[in-house]
């Protein structure tokens, strides 16, 4: 099948799909313009995992024939196998987070850029986080920001909406 074809695996209908493998299996899946013999769901339909040991994010997705888990990571090819009976210490996201812990992240440094505005921290509001060095972000990462109770409270929230995670504090 050509890069950006369309295909449709589906089981035959005696029981109601159940377990990770059949779920997959009645998804309508699109072949990666970007790297061929790999098929994907769409967005909203995808089987999301998190691997148990550092909370790093993937999906289920069809690598020439066989299951895989793809990171959820932008323009790079991942995979690592899965099975049923072989999960790698993956294990499937009881609720959907759509972004990784670092992407939300991201998300609350923004929203907290806006609510530094509101409290007329003008001067700090104008910060972007492309200015932050690696240290600083990950200290944002790590930690939230470093005063104010509601920016904490945010963060908080934003991490516990968007990324499954939230800061130790």
């Amino acid at each position: 099948m050509g890069a950006g074809g369309s295909c449709h695996f589906s089981l035959w209908r005696t029981s109601v799909a159940s377990t990770i493998t059949e779920r997959f299996a009645l998804l309508p899946l699109t072949e990666n313009r970007h790297f061929l013999g790999l098929f994907e769901p769409d967005l909203e339909a995808r089987i999301m995992m998190q691997m148990g040991q550092n909370g790093e994010l993937g999906y289920i997705v069809m690598h020439h024939g066989e299951l895989k888990v793809r990171r959820n990571l932008v323009n790079e090819l991942l995979l690592t196998p899965w099975s049923e009976s072989n999960g790698g210490g993956w294990r499937e996201l009881d609720t959907q987070f759509l972004l990784g812990p670092g992407q939300a992240c991201r998300v609350a440094f923004e929203a907290d850029r806006a609510l530094l505005g509101a409290l007329a921290r003008y001067e700090e509001s104008r910060i972007v986080w492309d200015q932050l060095n690696d240290r600083e972000r990950m200290m944002f990462i790590k930690n939230g920001p470093k005063d104010h109770s509601l920016r904490i409270l945010l963060y908080k929230r934003i991490m516990e909406v968007l990324g499954g995670t939230t800061s130790p504090r």
